[in-house]
């Protein structure tokens, strides 16, 4: 069991900055998202979120569920502000929800960490953005690939939603091998099936690494019953996704979807292959210290598969059509890169508490490994900066492309 260090003063210090900072996000958020709403009056705060809201209200493009449900709030008289509150509320409870899932993974890598430290983590989380360096892309999102980002409602929801449904399958998995919980398997069949309707983009990496826990709970002597059972919660999530590739990839659409490797990876930025390191530096930096816990961490394991899939389908695929430079097999991947910084950070804070015992110990491999972490470190915080100037940046009006 590793604690992390106790100090009454350096930790009221971190929650009240946590605090403040979360108070003062909100309201930054909310005169984001809504400057985001007015974009075709103003031509300012350019986003994806206003042409949703075009097509729920004018279009009636039903490829969503947050178009009926921009639709149901158009009626209401404050429709921008609300639009706007609902996003901001969303956005801030996914940090509260990305807490709870850090608390599960300290706690499953017997980490001991207070409150007010994974509260600041998950700020934290909800903030690193691509690697910035001007000379690799200029644009701070469209050239990289991120886990956050806010200008696409879709995704502010869908992410909302998929760590909701992560914390509902873990609660799931860890008790359905002893018995079915009725009540935990309807509700993990509405939430991923909400997520799915929101965006498709979560089912399709987190999906088939469902299927391979499950395989493998099969091949290590869980009752097949269960595993059939569990296995049935993605009917409801299947179900929308027929339905959306009707809307979106019908046969009156002209659209599709063509095998073009790294085509979606490339349509922007000056060097798509380094900013693909760079997107993701400070999980690849954790990963080499930790390439023996792959197969031995579950929630790393998974993680990575998540991860992988995540990858493989943006490498691979490309949209053909009206749609073809669109790049929406990248939001599949910007989720997997979302869970693949949460595991990694708990891997790091781990190794970071151990640096002590490393340095005092005669091994040269344990010293250079804490001078890896230190890199590591850096990176981290480097990541945390470039999100929070990217974020400083839309916030006066620009384009998401800045």
């Amino acid at each position: 069991m590793v604690r992390f260090f106790k100090n009454k003063k350096v930790e009221n210090i971190f929650k009240w900055t946590t605090m403040i900072w979360v108070v003062v996000y909100a309201c930054a958020l909310f005169y984001l998202y809504y400057g985001q709403t007015l974009y075709f009056k103003t031509g300012r705060f350019e986003s994806d979120l206003a042409f949703h809201l075009k097509f729920a209200v004018e279009d009636k493009f039903f490829y969503s569920f947050t178009t009926f449900l921009y639709l149901l709030l158009y009626k209401l008289p404050a429709f921008n502000y609300t639009v706007a509150f609902l996003l901001m509320a969303t956005t801030i409870g996914s940090i509260f929800l990305t807490a709870i899932l850090l608390r599960k993974l300290f706690e499953a890598n017997k980490v001991v960490v207070s409150k007010t430290y994974i509260d600041f983590l998950a700020l934290v989380s909800n903030f690193v953005i691509g690697f910035y360096l001007s000379f690799a892309g200029k644009s701070h999102y469209v050239a990289y690939q991120s886990g956050n980002l806010w200008h696409n409602s879709t995704y502010i929801f869908m992410r909302f939603f998929a760590l909701l449904t992560v914390l509902i399958f873990i609660k799931y998995h860890e008790n359905y091998k002893n018995g079915i919980d009725l009540k935990l398997w309807f509700l993990l069949s509405i939430v991923l099936m909400i997520t799915t309707g929101i965006k498709a983009s979560f089912f399709t990496v987190f999906g088939p690494v469902m299927a391979l826990v499950l395989l493998y709970d099969l091949c290590t002597k869980t009752k097949f019953i269960r595993v059939f059972v569990a296995a049935l919660t993605v009917i409801p999530s299947f179900a929308v996704v027929l339905y959306q590739n009707l809307v979106l990839f019908g046969n009156d659409t002209g659209n599709g979807f063509v095998i073009n490797p790294f085509y979606t990876l490339s349509l922007r930025g000056e060097h798509p292959k380094v900013t693909l390191i760079l997107s993701i530096l400070f999980p690849l930096m954790v990963g080499i210290c930790h390439t023996n816990d792959i197969w031995k961490n579950k929630y790393y394991t998974v993680s990575i598969l998540i991860f992988i899939f995540g990858f493989v389908e943006v490498f691979l695929f490309a949209e053909s059509g009206s749609r073809s430079k669109d790049g929406n097999f990248l939001w599949g991947y910007a989720i997997s890169i979302f869970f693949i910084f949460v595991m990694s950070i708990v891997l790091f804070v781990k190794d970071f508490l151990n640096m002590g015992k490393d340095l005092k110990s005669g091994s040269i491999l344990k010293k250079v490994k804490c001078l890896w972490l230190v890199l590591t470190f850096l990176a981290l915080i480097w990541h945390f900066i470039s999100g929070v100037w990217y974020f400083v940046l839309l916030l006066s009006g620009v384009t998401y492309f800045v």
